[in-house]
């Protein structure tokens, strides 16, 4: 097994390809591992921004099913009308208003949670998990939003990896009791706390900021804000350009504005609706020289 960046796939598959049949390598061992054999790639400490970055995307990525899932079901909603889902109305249906809660109220209702989760236990492992569980709960709780979640995210991450480091001089007699009862009991306490008295307030506020901004778009500065953020979906196939338009987009429709996600859907779909097109006319130009070969062979 080899561990490098997603792009070194495109960029240089031969290479990793003889890299991964060279048997002279130390073998590669996931982290958490009990073998100190680790390979060149994975002893190479990482920047901040690379650090940061690979943690969110961990988060993000985790989140992504229950983005889907949840909004598939939404619009699976209006297929029944635009309010089906609200028993006040008259379009209300019992069927449709089930996949709504499905979708919006349980769905919906986990992305932040489980983004700062994930987060967390990208930075820490197991131990973080919990805290960042809780810190992401307290951000929705909070009005602190995505935004909120993210801090949570690292906040958990960072301070479950502050008590490891603090607790490894215990006796080993409670050495059992460290990852079930200390460090979920010390992060999960302390991240709750911070949160409310010290990140929700802020981020809560930016997090408003935001929402109010993006919901007095419209006309030609809703229209520019579309371009841009479909433009970063597809200009990078992947790369950061595209996850930070991602991010940003999620970050809309949790707090209810879906014209970002839209923009971002659409841009999202240009390179590979491009590539199937070019393949399509690279085939008919094929089939057709072939037929013209056939013909003069004749």
């Amino acid at each position: 097994m080899v561990e490098v960046p997603v792009a070194d796939g495109i960029k240089r598959p031969e290479e990793l390809i003889n890299t991964a049949l060279d048997t002279s390598r130390k073998p590669f061992v996931a982290r958490g591992g009990s073998s100190k054999a680790q390979s060149s790639e994975s002893n190479e400490k990482q920047s901040f921004g690379k650090a940061f970055y690979k943690h969110l995307m961990n988060g993000v990525s985790n989140m992504l099913p229950l983005v889907i899932a949840g909004g598939i079901l939404m619009a699976i909603v209006f297929l029944f009308g635009p309010n089906s889902f609200d028993p006040k109305s008259a379009e209300h249906n019992a069927f449709a208003e089930q996949l709504w809660n499905i979708g919006n109220k349980s769905a919906f209702a986990l992305i932040i949670p489980i983004l700062a989760g994930f987060i967390a236990r990208s930075i820490a492992d197991k131990p973080g998990f919990a805290a960042g569980l809780v810190g992401g709960m307290l951000a929705i709780s909070g009005g602190s939003g995505f935004i909120g979640g993210i801090i949570a995210g690292f906040l958990a991450g960072y301070l479950t990896q502050g008590i490891k480091y603090i607790t490894r001089g215990l006796p080993q007699a409670v050495e059992g009791l460290k990852p079930t009862l200390i460090y979920p009991l010390l992060s999960v306490t302390i991240t709750g706390l911070l949160m409310i008295y010290v990140f929700n307030p802020p981020a809560a506020w930016l997090n408003n900021l935001l929402l109010n901004g993006l919901n007095s778009l419209s006309g030609s500065n809703i229209i520019l804000l579309g371009l841009v953020i479909g433009a970063m979906m597809a200009i990078d196939m992947g790369g950061p350009f595209n996850k930070a338009a991602y991010v940003f987009a999620t970050a809309a429709l949790t707090e209810g504005n879906a014209a970002p996600i839209t923009a971002a859907m659409v841009g999202g779909m240009i390179p590979p609706l491009a590539i199937a097109t070019a393949m399509l006319i690279s085939n008919v130009n094929l089939l057709k020289n072939n037929a013209v070969q056939s013909y003069q062979t004749m």
